[in-house]
């Protein structure tokens, strides 16, 4: 009886140190900002007044944060485009995989601070990814 009290503390405590991420949901920017969400660092202070139905996973052992989101209106990431002709880099190898994009349909733009956006006008829809931003590394 021991025995199986031993190996089942020692298994909750294994079970205890997996994590899947932590998900949040938002309707609006409004929401986001009332969380204290781009105060915490989980969304990125570029992210869009116009965005909505805003899913956000977090996943606290690795750092990393994949966001995807909904916009009305008009959006520009900004100038600093990256370029999939030229610069395929890890954040968008990342975002591709993890969102299943189409890469010839999608702008992607470095949002600094390891922060990188995929735009899919097509669909209007917004894709973020936070982690490590190795460059022309394989994934």
């Amino acid at each position: 009886m021991e025995k199986f009290l031993v190996y089942a503390c020692v298994f909750s405590m294994l079970l205890s140190g997996c994590s899947e991420g932590i998900k949040s949901e938002y309707k609006t920017y409004q929401d986001v900002v009332a969380s204290d969400a781009i105060k915490k660092g989980r969304v990125p202070s570029t992210f869009p007044k116009n965005a909505y139905d805003i899913i956000e996973v977090s996943d606290l052992d690795t750092n990393k944060v994949w966001i995807e989101c909904k916009f009305s209106g008009d959006l520009d990431l900004g100038e600093k485009r990256i370029s999939t002709k030229t610069d395929i880099t890890k954040p968008v190898k990342i975002l591709v995989k993890y969102f299943k994009l189409d890469e010839k349909e999608t702008i992607f733009s470095d949002q600094g601070g390891n922060w990188t956006a995929a735009l899919d006008m097509k669909n209007k829809k917004l894709y973020y990814y936070y982690g490590d931003q190795g460059r022309y590394e394989s994934y």
